[in-house]
């Protein structure tokens, strides 16, 4: 509530309480009445008026608070811009593209939940309830639900509510309950055929202060049933910027966004500002230059895979920007409405962040800049080479929260073609090709049963789910398998050694997190595909070197790395080894990836406390689409400061053997990009079609080191 002086000044928020119970639970009425009897008391005049700005517009819906309208159906688009056919509302009117504020229409700010903000919706307060009239020509129904921050207000209690959906009278979506600072929960709701559309906000059984309850991009599809997009407004595999034509500008916040250059001025808003877009002194050819807050819309039409780019905020090279201070953003993306990456705060000269997304199935991806709670100002906001991954199908999705794209036929004709030219004799595409997908199936009630299943069968396929081991699984020429389509997670956290491949062994299909050492240890002959190893190395007691995936001794080679990523591994107690780490220094040898004798496909190291790929002497490697980044972190949850090694990208062998490098990336890496590490044989090097950018970031090195000089062979 806000109570006035006579001079029409606010005096400060008051939560009022008689008793033990809240001006939330009084009922309208009832917080009317204390509102004004406090305010002739506190101000001794007549409460102020409504200002004309505030009062409730000609044609708004609010002004029908309370009441029924004669609505006589609903049209495809927002909400928030039709009739309903009955309203209530816990506090004041429902607020169009607001959200709710005191009891005068348009009096609230605008939607925001969990720091995002919205420009279209229904701000609404509990206990509340929406009901539109369908007329049985409406399809579907979808938003974006939350407490609202009520940053007008920034109450410190209350906020917790519960949303439904009724179709008909039956309950077709309930979010369970929500609190504030919380992100918000994606609704999709089926309407085919249905003629009454509710929408329902409760109070949680707790009672109804500070409950702002917003349904953000409230939307309805209406009259299209069956009606499938055309080709050309589908995104395609490419740049965002080259097909900025299929973006909604939901909000930016100086001018317009630009394509392939930095935010510029706000007129003449064009879309081709000069300056090129600029992050920690690097210069990037493709991407979008927005401000915050900014909100950008894609259609993806369940047609895309994957999502990729590198965010960061603009030097602002054209304003002299590093002079004036300001500059720090919030990168977030949103896949139909749940949000699927956060950067934190960034701040200009800070090296540039890498996403990596799985976007199979989506219907709607958004890229949102937030201001980082200081304000705007000179927040100019890159999202460098935005690609997307579309029109490939990709069987057996991978689990989510990964960074592998999956390799499409195209990819694999590719690898193929390379392979016979690098004389790589590994064959990967056929063995892949060969993974069983059926065999002796458990599931997550025991996953000690692992083991046992492995002595009784060479094929073992786990559902999803989470195995809970607590020894480590020997798979000694077995296969164990991932049950195409789910997500099946291995958790050994109080394992030194999660997966112990043996020779000729396969493991697919499983994200392996917080084993205490070493996440798989390999042999020869191994084949993994689709896995995901991360967290590892955390365990003090456990821990020798903390690395990811790694060689047992130099005979491990002909092994097939397809789809893989190892992250997040660090090394938690003091390395006292006979390189050059000091015995203060933890996070040595905490490596994604130590290999040799592999062929590597698409597959990723990243945000790991030492290198990303670190190739050893004994056998060559052959990496295919692969990357490595922010190497030489202090991966979340570990300690901070210099608890981390060399932070190389690829590391390249200390002795004699050729290694072969096609369409592969190194970038934001602690140290040098790619390293010979002392390889004698680094002058035959094959490097093709790879690049290596925004390394050095706090170490010694280059993006290419040691002799190395970049593409040494021209692209095919």
């Amino acid at each position: 509530m806000r109570i006035k002086n006579g001079d029409g000044s606010k005096l400060h928020w008051q939560r009022i309480v008689l008793g033990t119970t809240k001006l939330g639970k009084l009922g309208k009425l009832g917080v009317a009445s204390v509102a004004l009897s406090l305010a002739l008391m506190a101000c001794n005049s007549s409460p102020t008026p409504i200002p004309a700005s505030q009062e409730p517009l000609v044609n708004d819906p609010t002004q029908n608070s309370d009441s029924t309208v004669n609505a006589s159906g609903i049209d495809n688009g927002f909400l928030s811009g039709q009739k309903w056919l009955t309203v209530t509302n816990g506090w004041g009117p429902v607020e169009i593209d607001l959200a709710n504020g005191d009891e005068g229409a348009r009096d609230g700010d605008k939607i925001q939940i969990n720091g995002v903000v919205f420009n279209k919706g229904l701000g609404t307060h509990a206990n509340s309830s929406i009901e539109y009239d369908l007329n049985a020509s409406c399809s579907g129904f979808t938003a974006s639900v939350g407490v609202d921050d009520a940053k007008k207000y920034a109450p410190k209690t209350g906020g917790t509510v519960i949303f439904k959906v009724l179709v008909d009278g039956v309950e077709r979506f309930n979010s369970g309950l929500m609190k504030r600072y919380v992100a918000a929960k994606s609704v999709s709701v089926n309407l085919q055929g249905a003629k009454r559309l509710k929408l329902v906000a409760t109070d949680a059984g707790d009672g109804t202060a500070f409950d702002h309850a917003d349904w953000a991009n409230a939307q309805i599809v209406c009259g299209q049933i069956n009606n499938p997009p055309t080709p050309g407004n589908l995104l395609k595999t490419g740049q965002l910027s080259d097909q900025f034509a299929l973006a909604t500008v939901l909000q930016n916040g100086w001018g317009k966004p630009q394509i392939d250059r930095d935010n510029g001025d706000v007129a003449p808003e064009t879309y081709a500002d000069k300056y090129k877009l600029q992050i920690n002194g690097v210069i990037y050819e493709k991407g979008l230059g927005v401000h915050a807050n900014s909100a950008i819309e894609f259609p993806l039409n369940g047609q895309c895979s994957s999502f990729s780019a590198l965010v960061g905020a603009d030097d602002g090279a054209k304003y002299n920007l590093k002079s004036l201070g300001g500059g720090t953003v919030t990168f977030q993306v949103f896949v139909d409405g749940v949000k699927k990456f956060d950067s934190g705060l960034i701040k200009r000269g800070d090296a540039a962040k890498s996403v990596n997304l799985v976007l199979t199935g989506g219907q709607k991806l958004r890229l949102v800049a937030t201001d980082g709670g200081d304000g705007s100002a000179f927040d100019h906001a890159d999202w460098v080479n935005a690609n997307v991954n579309c029109g490939t199908t990709v069987s057996n999705p991978p689990p989510s929260n990964v960074a592998y794209k999956g390799v499409s036929a195209a990819m694999w004709a590719e690898i193929d073609a390379r392979a016979a030219g690098f004389k790589d004799l590994h064959n990967c595409h056929a063995r892949i090709n060969a993974i069983p997908t059926t065999g002796y199936t458990i599931t997550p009630s025991n996953g000690d049963a692992i083991n046992q299943a492995l002595s009784q069968s060479n094929t073992v396929v786990l559902k999803g789910g989470t195995y809970r081991i607590s020894s480590t699984l020997n798979l000694a020429g077995k296969k164990l398998i991932g049950a195409p389509g789910e997500d099946v997670t291995i958790n050994a956290i109080d394992v030194a050694v999660a997966v112990a491949m043996g020779n000729d062994s396969v493991l697919a299909n499983v994200k392996i997190i917080d084993a205490g050492n070493v996440g798989i240890q390999l042999k020869s002959n191994n084949v993994l595909y689709r896995v995901s190893v991360a967290r590892t190395g955390r365990s003090s007691y456990l821990t020798t070197d903390g690395r990811g995936i790694r060689r047992v001794d130099d005979n491990s080679g002909n092994n097939c790395l397809v789809s893989t990523e190892a992250r997040d591994s660090y090394n938690d107690v003091d390395y006292t080894g006979g390189y050059s780490f000091p015995s203060t220094v933890r996070g040595g040898n905490g490596d994604g990836y130590v290999i040799s004798g592999s062929s590597i496909i698409d597959s990723y190291a990243y945000n790991n406390s030492d290198d990303g790929f670190d190739s050893w002497e004994a056998q060559p490697n052959y990496f295919y689409f692969s990357e490595a980044y922010d190497g030489g972190k202090s991966p979340l949850g570990f300690p901070e400061g210099n608890n981390n090694g060399d932070g190389n990208g690829f590391k390249l062998g200390r002795g004699n053997q050729t290694m072969y490098i096609y369409k592969s990336k190194a970038y934001n890496n602690k140290e040098s990009g790619f390293d010979a590490n002392g390889n004698t044989a680094f002058s035959s090097f094959v490097i093709m079609c790879s690049e290596s950018y925004g390394n050095v970031t706090g170490g010694v090195g280059a993006n290419w080191a040691q002799g190395l000089t970049g593409n040494t062979t021209p692209c095919p």
